[in-house]
């Protein structure tokens, strides 16, 4: 009788556990019904670019970010390096205890397996749906050329090279402004881009939806180097981190460009050229050289793989000054190129292309056709 007893006592608490792990494994993989959820919307959002804009873009996304981004504003040091740091150890943590529970046989190598694996699920699905909703339905907004005034035409090589040269004066006449100027701290230029961001919403009023939160340098810039990353977004703290190792001069251009992201246009070459009028149309002398010198050398790119003398013999017009900053920054990017910054291209590429820009990568330099429109208009309007 007392036999009967404890077997079924026995039987009981281990149908009681079973139903425990049951509930527990239930509960880590609620997250993936949620996760499609959050697919289906991100596709409808894809479907209704006026819903996405009006709704998302100008509505719900300024006041997230104000909201979330608010207590990371209120420190210099950058909230995403702590972010990735600690998840790098947790998950070197997470990785040790998996390996030391199969060997030490607590549990069934299946339960210890499936627990690992559903855990692994469970933050993916997080990252995914926190990412779609803080900052991803931005890719699938109105594009920045909706707000611009410009007809479109079928740009020549005639019409590149003439805008090389008036980049390469206005490269020349800032550089000599520059001169006596006193080099600014990155602070002062982190307030000068975000002055230069507000200036530009004057203009453009869809910029002026959001507060922009003055951008941050990267402790580990010497990495980023190496990762050939010049800035980087994080969308979940709406922080603009900054490689402070790339050359001064091209610093203003890459805070702006972070900050068209934080403005909510996610496309490359749209942020690169928000970038572009943003630094053109400040007051500030070093502002103004950042915008030339990075309008100056996509343009030269495109150029190169057209007519490569006559790029060269167009560089030669340079004064030495700023041949000598254009070489500068060539050698920089030489010296960093290397394993990991091709490991990085193929992530990011990898990255933008499921974010809706089909170019990838190539779509930084697709900058150069909306330059080419502004510049067609600037010399419409002179004449």
């Amino acid at each position: 009788m007392l036999l009967k007893i404890k077997v079924r006592i026995d039987g009981g608490v281990k149908s009681v556990r079973k139903n425990q792990q049951s509930k527990y494994f239930l509960k880590r993989l609620c997250a993936i019904p949620l996760a499609v959820l959050t697919f289906l919307f991100l596709n409808f959002a894809k479907r209704n670019s006026d819903w996405t804009e009006k709704r998302y873009s100008q509505t719900i996304y300024p006041n997230l970010k104000k909201i979330i981004g608010f207590i990371p504003s209120k420190f210099s040091l950058s909230f995403f390096e702590f972010i990735i740091l600690f998840s790098i150890i947790m998950t070197i943590i997470s990785l040790a205890y998996f390996i030391y529970s199969l060997k030490s046989k607590r549990s069934s190598r299946q339960i210890i397996i499936y627990r690992f694996l559903t855990g692994i699920i469970t933050v993916v699905c997080f990252v995914y749906i926190t990412f779609t909703f803080t900052c991803g339905l931005n890719y699938y907004r109105y594009s920045f050329t909706r707000y611009l005034d410009y007809d479109k035409y079928e740009p020549t090589q005639t019409d590149l090279e003439e805008m090389i040269i008036y980049y390469g004066s206005k490269l020349d006449a800032e550089k000599i402004n520059l001169s006596n100027q006193l080099s600014y701290s990155f602070d002062e230029n982190a307030k000068e881009s975000v002055i230069a961001m507000n200036e530009l919403a004057n203009a453009y009023p869809i910029l002026g939806e959001v507060d922009y939160f003055q951008p941050k340098a990267l402790v580990s810039s010497k990495f980023f180097s190496k990762a050939g990353i010049a800035g980087l977004f994080f969308p979940f703290t709406y922080e603009s981190n900054i490689n402070v190792a790339i050359p001064n001069y091209m610093i203003p251009a890459t805070m702006t460009h972070e900050l068209a992201h934080q403005a909510g246009f996610m496309s490359e070459d749209e942020a690169n050229f928000i970038a572009y009028l943003a630094c053109v149309n400040s007051k500030d002398t070093q502002i103004r050289y950042s915008g030339y010198f990075f309008a100056f050398t996509q343009s030269i790119v495109r150029l190169k793989k057209i007519d490569s003398k006559k790029a060269i013999d167009l560089e030669s017009r340079l004064s030495d000054s700023v041949k000598t900053d254009l070489n500068f920054y060539r050698d920089y990017l030489k010296s960093q190129a290397g394993l990991i910054q091709t490991i990085s291209l193929k992530m990011n590429n990898g990255y933008l292309k499921a974010n809706n820009q089909t170019n990838g990568v190539k779509d930084y330099n697709q900058v150069v056709s909306l330059l080419l429109l502004d510049f067609k208009k600037m010399m419409q309007d002179l004449n």
